[in-house]
């Protein structure tokens, strides 16, 4: 499916049918094009909150944001302590948990980014 659409098929529907079709790939994310073509190709199909989607993806940015700033904290910390009386394990420990939870995030929000964006190609 990922060539040049250069054919036209031309489709008979009431008007009824047609804003139902329509309101069908607006709830989506389609176009009718692309609606009507992942209906006939068995595609998957996912009503969703546009806005509800883009409200909780902005929560997800400030959570990453929150922990990003932790982890600046920690390391403004680490400076000062290691110029003064060194670094501690426990300290190292807490940095290295930090690290470990900020890296999981990170690969959680990409792959549910892939998911989504998934829904929309």
């Amino acid at each position: 499916m990922g060539k040049e659409k250069n054919k036209r098929i031309y489709l008979r529907v009431s008007e009824e049918e047609k804003e139902i079709l329509k309101s069908k790939a607006d709830s989506c994310g389609l176009t009718m094009t692309n609606y009507i073509l992942s209906a006939s190709f068995d595609k998957k199909l996912i009503a969703i909150d546009q806005v509800k989607l883009f409200e909780n993806m902005r929560g997800v940015q400030i959570e990453m944001n929150a922990i990003g700033k932790n982890i600046n904290q920690y390391v403004k910390l680490l400076n000062m302590l290691n110029k003064v009386d060194g670094i501690t394990p426990e300290v190292l420990k807490n940095i290295e948990s930090m690290l470990l939870e900020y890296k999981n995030q990170q690969e959680y929000i990409y792959i549910t980014y892939k998911n989504i964006r998934s829904m929309f190609i």
